[in-house]
Parts: structure tokens; sequence; C-alpha cells
């Protein structure tokens, strides 16, 4: 049986054609004796200069290929940087095709034979191949400067070299950031209603924002888009612009506005009459939404999602009880709790968190370097101007995926180091809550919230509900926080269910 060939193409990008690399390959082959059913191709669209040998899909490829097949003794490539663009990863693979004694043909920039049919390299051989990786080096290197140095020109013009514009501003011809004609002015009319009207509170701007910005800003989508407007008022391009934006407002004003945010309070739009303990904890397990607290004759927490599957309204006053029994029982856990092996815990946490952010700006970093790679290609004309904003547009989202995730996490740290420091506190101020001296509704409330993250109900048959408790970070649980409800024949009993699955009457 005849031999076998490996016909090995790579690209970049989508826009070069590995297809006619592949062409080309299939006809030496044929000239050199491999008929078109000895051949195996393989294409691959990856990066020649971050991956190294282990990460590179098509040298993996390559290498179980011929691993796996005996009858291969021949690698054909068009030319050395279609390899790879790394010295690491060029001689990486020369050594595997010694090893296997595979012989190595690049038609370009003429037919070189690296490797022999014995699968050695001569002298001659050898300088030809460290005199073309050092080429593919220095290209790469010459290019990476190019671009340095285009974007350090754009810097000093004034210029934006790559992504998204904020929001008020766009590019001109000469990718100068200018004010937008018509969001600039929204800006300023926003700022302005902020600062200008008398109680005017960030929600309140948001609600002017809506009715006379409505393709902007819709009341459908308030949590997103009042996170928009607390985002626009933080700013500090409009107030005080950089090197690329000019200032929309007054830098005096943002000061103004800026000190109105931070002596601004966040209270409730309306006055509730009734005390409820588990107001914004307690949840439909089977939809998921909050249940609110419903008056009447029978005050009751109930699930506004109602549908032939569940249907869920409960007892208030049974549920807070529920609540505050078991908030006496978490916070006696944890006064009792041996501090530094809590102090332990919340450090390791910490640096946990504190890693997954080094990740995630390690993953900035590459966004950064993508980001590059794209001005450079569209600068020496290779992708066209569409296609440019279309991935620099992609790698936009991306980069603010991963930073709302850096921030969620910071903040994540910055709870936990509070808490650590109260722990920290602890071991010399150690005291123990008496329960039954608390009376007070907020003093209860404020027990509730440090220690209740949210109180799961699902409907396990009619009058019969499930109570499961989750817990704030940093605390200490040492039993299922699994109760019971039973409102039958005017009799209400609630047990609480332990490990073992038993049941303790405790209501």
């Amino acid at each position: 049986m005849s031999k076998k060939i490996v016909l090995f193409s790579r690209t970049s990008t989508t826009e070069q054609d590995v297809e006619q690399q592949t062409r080309v390959l299939i006809d030496e082959a044929k000239r050199l004796g491999y008929p078109v059913n000895r051949q195996i191709v393989i294409e691959y669209q990856e990066s020649a200069t971050k991956l190294d040998s282990m990460t590179r899909q098509g040298i993996q490829k390559l290498k179980e290929t011929i691993l796996s097949d005996n009858d291969v003794d021949c690698m054909l490539c068009w030319e050395l940087t279609r390899l790879a663009r790394r010295g690491d990863v060029i001689y990486d693979i020369r050594n595997f095709l010694m090893e296997h004694r595979i012989r190595l043909i690049i038609l370009k920039p003429s037919f070189m034979e690296l490797i022999d049919r014995e699968g050695k390299v001569t002298p001659t051989m050898s300088l030809m191949l460290g005199i073309f990786t050092s080429f593919a080096e220095s290209e790469v290197m010459i290019r990476k400067e190019r671009f340095q140095r285009a974007k350090e020109q754009m810097t000093k013009e004034g210029k934006k070299s790559a992504g998204a514009v904020i929001f008020g501003y766009m590019k001109d011809r000469d990718k100068r950031c200018v004010p937008h004609p018509v969001h600039s002015r929204m800006i300023i009319d926003l700022f302005n209603y902020y600062i200008n009207t008398k109680d005017a509170s960030v929600y309140e701007t948001f609600k002017y924002a809506c009715m006379k910005y409505p393709d902007k800003f819709q009341m459908m989508n308030y949590h997103r888009a009042h996170r928009r407007m607390m985002h626009i008022f933080e700013t500090e391009v409009y107030g005080r612009g950089n090197w690329c934006y000019p200032a929309l407002i007054d830098e005096a004003m943002y000061d103004r506005i800026r000190e109105k945010m931070s002596k601004a309070k966040c209270q409730p739009r309306m006055e509730s009459r009734c005390q409820i303990l588990g107001r914004g904890k307690v949840y439909c397990r089977y939809c998921g939404h909050m249940l609110t607290a419903v008056g009447g004759t029978v005050k009751a927490y109930n699930c506004n999602e109602k549908d032939e599957h569940h249907n869920v309204t409960i007892n208030t006053q049974i549920v807070d009880d529920v609540i505050w029994d078991e908030t006496r029982v978490i916070a006696n856990i944890n006064a009792s709790v041996n501090n530094t092996t809590r102090i332990s815990e919340l450090q390791h946490e910490i640096e946990d968190k504190r890693t997954l952010i080094k990740s995630y700006r390690l993953q900035m970093d590459e966004i950064n370097k993508k980001e590059e790679k794209l001005l450079d290609l569209y600068l020496a004309s290779r992708i066209k101007r569409e296609l440019y904003d279309a991935r620099s547009s992609e790698v936009t989202r991306e980069r603010l995926d991963i930073e709302n995730n850096i921030i969620s996490l910071e903040n994540q740290v910055t709870s936990l180091e509070v808490i650590l420091e109260q722990s920290q506190k602890d071991i010399v101020h150690q005291r123990t809550l008496n329960f039954d001296e608390i009376k007070s509704f907020e003093q209860r409330q404020e027990l509730v919230r440090r220690y209740i993250d949210k109180v799961y109900v699902s409907k396990i048959e009619p009058r019969v509900y499930q109570l499961e408790f989750t817990y704030n970070s940093g605390i200490f649980i040492i039993q299922r926080g699994i109760y019971k409800y039973v409102g039958k024949n005017q009799c209400k009993k609630v047990y609480r269910i332990n490990q073992d699955e038993t049941e303790d009457r405790i209501i």
C-alpha cells in the first residue's frame, strides 16, 4: 500500500483563502506521487503568534494524525509561516517530525525539503530553517512596532484608534471623537434637569428621560435603564473630558452633580403601613418571582404569576414567625462559632475571588491584543470598514461583560472584607444577643437582613407549603433551613425538617 501525505493549511483571518492554499498543495502532492485518496488535509483558522503548540488545534490535529496512522511519511505546507510565526513552535514541530521520520516540504518561497526521507536535517537545511524562522519572528515584531507607532500617533492627534464610542459622541472622518448632534444634547438636557429641578433624584430623571426620549429609555426595562442613567452621571468624560473626548458640560456643574449624588439617600417612594419582617426576602420557588405582601382580612405573601401550575398564597404572620425563629437559630450559631476558623474561611474566599479577578484581567489583556490586531488589519487595508466596525462592536461587548464581572467580584470582595474586619473585632468584643429583649421591629428586621438572603416558598399540595432558606455570604450554617407549613382545617402547623428527614413541630 502506498504511503500517505499530510497537507497543512492555516489562515489567521476569514478574509484569507485557505482553500486556495489547499488546492495548490493537492496539485503538488499529486506531482510527488500521492493520489488524492492518500492525501490527508488539515485546515485551520487560528493565530500563529499568540498560541503555543499545545493550544494550537491545527498542530494537535497534525500530531494526532501522525501518531494514529503509520502510513504517513510526508508533510507538505505552503510556507513556513503557515506552520507558525514563533520559533519555539516551529522547532517543536521539527523535532516531532524528525522523531517520527516524517519528511517536511515547504513550497514557498522555493521548493525546500527541510527534513529528508530519513527524518534528518542537513546542515544547509538547518541553516535555512533558522533563517526563515528569524524572518517569521521579525515580521511579527515589525508589525507590532508599526501598529504601536500608528496608535501613538493617533493618540497624539486626539484620535480614537479602536473600540466603541461613549454615548453622546461620534467619530468624524478623521477618527476624532466629536459631540453627537442629537445624543450630546440629550446628555446635556439630563444633567441640567437633575441639577436644576428641585428634589429631582436619579429615578425622577430616569422617568423624565423615558417620557422625553422613549427611543433610548424605556419604562418596561427599568433596572437596565436606571443603571444606565447612573452610569451617565458617573462618567467623568462628560464633565472633564480627556485626550480623546471633549467635555459636554461645565466642570463646576459636573462637580455639583457628583456632590448631589453623594448626598442622596435611597428612600422608599411609598411608606408602608404594615410591619412585614420578610419584605423583599420571600420568593416563589416555581417561577423565581418575589412574593408581594397583600393586606385585607388575612394578610398573606402572594405570587403574582399565578397559573394552573402554581398558586402560592401563604399567611404573612406565619412566614414572619418562621423567619424570626430561623434568624435566632442562625444568629446563635454564628455567635458561638470559632472566630479563628471563620476568619480563615473568609480569607480563603477573598483570595479565591481575587484570583478570579486576576483571571478576568488576563482575559482583558487578550481582548486588548485582539483589538490591536483588528486595528492592525484595518490599517493595513486587509479588512473593510464594515467588517472592522462589526468586529470592534463584538470586542467591545466582550470587554463590557468582563468589566461587569470584575466590578461584581470587587464588590463581593469589599463586602467580605467588611465581614472579615467585623469578625476580627468580635474576637476581642464577642457578646451574645438576648433575643427576648429585642422588641423593636427595626432591630429585628436588621438582624433578618444581616443573616437571611432569601426564603423560597413552594407549594407541595393544597394548603401545604415548604419554606427553604438561603443565607448571606460569610454566614456559618450547620443545619438545613427547611420548614413545612400546614394550614388545613383552621389549624396552622409548622415543622422543621431535620437532616434525617424527621420533623419537629415549632408552631
